[in-house]
């Protein structure tokens, strides 16, 4: 399938597909006598794999490394749970120094209220 194509199927733009091939994260497809990209059927699955990995926080790094692994470009279902696991980790830490922070500026507004001039 050509570029618009696979843009429409995935509900991505064509530069998006552009810049994942571009970046090595999309395998680059078999290119036409004339030189339109011919995309195979699995793009689909590897662009949305690729889309729904960032709308979790998975970074461009990591997806390309994540593909690298897998056999016919995906990553196997094993390789995926462990790096959402891995994910979920960092996920929870995050939201541990967050609250930490939070009861911090909570602890100094009720300080510096207390400490104002009447």
């Amino acid at each position: 399938m050509r570029i618009g194509e696979l843009a429409k199927a995935t509900g991505l733009s064509a530069s998006r597909v552009r810049f994942y091939e571009k970046h090595g994260i999309l395998p680059p497809p078999e290119r036409r006598a004339n030189g339109y990209r011919e995309y195979p059927a699995s793009a689909i699955a590897i662009l949305q794999f690729i889309d729904q990995g960032q709308a979790l926080g998975f970074t461009l790094a990591e997806l390309r490394a994540a593909l690298s692994t897998g056999d016919e470009q995906m990553p196997a279902r094993a390789d995926m749970i462990d790096g959402l696991r891995r994910k979920q980790a960092e996920l929870e830490s995050h939201i541990e120094t967050a609250i930490a922070r939070r009861a911090q500026i909570i602890e100094l507004i009720a300080e510096l209220t207390s400490c104002e001039p009447s």
